[in-house]
């Protein structure tokens, strides 16, 4: 029973430090579901335009 409470803590903790990371969400043309894919489409698209100049 104490290593089922553990787990239960342990999960709770990891809940609560990805709620305080999550990213806007984004609306745009190229938005998907995932936060996390629109930054790294973000990112890439940056990093591609500075690549230009």
């Amino acid at each position: 029973m104490k290593f089922f409470a553990t787990a239960v803590m342990l999960l709770s903790v990891a809940a609560a430090n990805a709620s305080a990371h999550k990213l806007p969400l984004d609306h745009g043309p190229r938005a998907t579901s995932t936060p996390w894919v629109n930054q790294h489409i973000r990112d890439r698209e940056a990093t591609h335009a500075g690549a230009k100049r």
